[in-house]
């Protein structure tokens, strides 16, 4: 089985997918990738960068939301 690449919307690195956080953003809120839905993958050195998730979260969800705490707050809960 290859390993599938996907894209970081911080660094733009391109990356395993495993090796990625996935999220969704819905009624501009970002919520753990449930299976349904356009989804967007965040390495976990970008997790770090905060000015660099907000910017490319502010961008992806059409919204000038600061969304580095929802996206800690998340990663939280699943223990990464």
């Amino acid at each position: 089985m290859s390993n599938i690449i996907r894209t970081c919307i911080g660094c733009r690195t391109k990356l395993a997918q495993n090796t990625l956080y996935r999220f969704i953003c819905k009624d501009k809120n970002i919520f753990s990738y449930k299976g349904e839905g356009r989804s967007f993958y965040i390495c976990k050195s970008c997790v770090l960068d905060e000015k660099n998730i907000s910017k490319s979260a502010k961008r992806l969800c059409k919204n000038n939301k600061d969304y580095v705490d929802d996206i800690k707050k998340i990663l939280k809960q699943k223990g990464a």
